[in-house]
């Protein structure tokens, strides 16, 4: 199974964040809640199919993909330790925490033709994807734009059920709209 990283992307949406001042509004706490969406898009024409036994994918080789992704949906909270450096008016904050997650959906969706007629399958399955996943995470910014990275400890997939996979997710992100 290989992914297209240049293609892959994900968006998170936090509508609940709580600051906790741990020291002189320098030092404190960052959490709330979140959800992430992710699209895994794959190279080839490969089609998942949900097993109980384990996920298991094979190669299309009669129809030709031209979207072919996997798209998981998160229900996340993160806790992070933030510093905030002054900087003339404004400040610098650097912070490293964990995210932990629950798993609320998951699709693939086939776009391809058949006979000169476009054809759009979506399957909505669980796929064995962990429920659960907890990861960490890292971020620097100034003002309102932020750099930040999260890396899953937990795999994708369940134990035994699928590829061992531990999904990075790299981006900015814009604070204070």
């Amino acid at each position: 199974m290989e992914l297209n990283t240049g293609q892959s992307w994900g968006i998170s949406i936090n509508p609940i964040e709580q600051n906790f001042n741990i020291y002189n509004e320098q030092i404190g706490l960052v959490t709330g809640l979140g959800f992430e969406f992710n699209n895994y898009k794959f190279d080839n024409n490969i089609v998942l199919v949900d097993d109980p036994a384990g996920v298991t994918y094979f190669l299309d080789t009669v129809r030709q993909f031209s979207k072919n992704k996997l798209t998981t949906i998160y229900l996340n909270i993160p806790l992070i330790l933030e510093a905030q450096i002054p900087v003339g008016d404004d400040e610098i904050h650097i912070g490293a925490g964990i995210i932990g997650g629950v798993k609320i959906g998951s699709h693939t969706k086939y776009i391809y033709e058949n006979n000169g007629n476009k054809m759009k399958n979506k399957q909505f399955e669980d796929f064995n994807l962990n429920s659960f996943r907890y990861g960490v995470t890292a971020r620097v910014g100034y003002k309102g734009i932020n750099l930040f990275a999260n890396m899953n400890l937990s795999s994708m997939f369940e134990d035994n059920k699928g590829p061992e996979l531990f999904p990075v997710m790299i981006g900015f992100s814009v604070v204070g709209l």
